[in-house]
């Protein structure tokens, strides 16, 4: 199976939220397509967007993948009470919803910085396992 960027970042950082979301059948391309094809304008506080554009803007496409990762970082405990697909999108995105201090989002830690190198890497891979399916 071929698993898109996100997910194997999201399992490199988040490996017992990705498991739980796997058994939940909460699948990443429920929150993250939205996530990425808007840069997060529909689902950050208006005054956090625009502090992740202005990262995406300065450190590329791997800002985009940080943002998310520490997003779900942000939200993991009140996901993994969740037994439900549609509970744990709901809670998720009342925690993404209520991200009003940018910092508090930018200060999460990452097991692993995400450099623009890797990000290209992962999609060029995903793309390559696409095409042999």
């Amino acid at each position: 199976m071929t698993h898109s960027p996100q997910t194997v970042l999201a399992e490199r950082e988040l490996p017992a939220l990705s498991r739980h979301c796997a058994a939940i059948e909460l699948h990443f391309s429920m929150f993250a397509t939205q996530w990425f094809m808007c840069l997060f304008v529909l689902s950050l506080p208006s005054e956090t967007a625009f502090r992740v554009w202005d990262r995406v803007l300065c450190h590329g496409p791997a800002a985009i993948f940080e943002t998310a990762l520490r997003a779900l970082r942000l939200a993991e405990k009140k996901v993994m009470a969740m037994d439900d697909a549609f509970d744990a999108l709901v809670a998720l995105n009342e925690v993404t919803a209520n991200l009003y201090d940018a910092d508090s989002l930018f200060q999460v830690k990452l097991k692993q910085p995400i450099d623009n190198a890797h990000v290209r890497l992962l999609r060029a891979k995903f793309r390559a396992d696409r095409l042999k399916e």
